[in-house]
């Protein structure tokens, strides 16, 4: 679940639906910069108040939009890709070492570069290449972020959950 407020009525009531944690972040930002977990309302507000203030965004016509997204627990991924024609191709696959440090709630430990062997990484790649197809990306590099998150399963285990796709660059290049 997510949302892009416009206001702080908007993302108020989207909070109201959501259990905390959950994660405010610059709708086109880089590399985890301003990246947040609210946990309370209280919390939340002053988060809303400092992202839309900001000039954190890769597009200057977007500084201050923020996302409220809920908070996923499991291992964050990123398949990057190249496509030609509406066919994909996974260069590849990264998983992120992430944890809460200091007060900083997604403190970057490693990006480990993982092969492509298990049944993990085939659901990965699928679940990558398919939301490329439901986008109808067809042309170009592609960077996207994947939770492989608890409770998101098909049997109520672990499942991949889209966090974001950054289409036309990878990795912020």
């Amino acid at each position: 679940e997510q949302a892009t407020p416009l206001d702080w009525k908007e993302a108020s009531a989207f909070l109201a639906m959501q259990s905390y944690p959950v994660v405010m972040k610059p709708r086109r930002g880089q590399g985890s910069v301003l990246v947040g977990l609210a946990r309370d309302d209280e919390h939340a507000r002053r988060m809303y108040d400092a992202l839309r203030a900001a000039t954190v965004s890769l597009d200057d016509e977007v500084s201050g939009a923020l996302v409220v997204q809920e908070f996923l627990e499991g291992e964050e991924w990123i398949v990057d890709t190249v496509s030609a024609d509406g066919e994909h191709k996974v260069l590849t696959l990264w998983r992120y070492g992430k944890g809460e440090e200091n007060g900083v709630p997604f403190c970057y430990y490693c990006d480990e570069l993982m092969p492509a062997s298990g049944e993990r990484e085939r659901l990965l790649i699928e679940y990558a290449t398919a939301a490329l197809d439901a986008i109808r990306w067809r042309w170009g590099p592609c960077h996207l972020e994947i939770k492989m998150a608890r409770g998101k399963g098909a049997d109520g285990g672990v499942g991949p959950v889209l966090v974001e796709i950054n289409a036309g660059r990878w990795n912020g290049d």
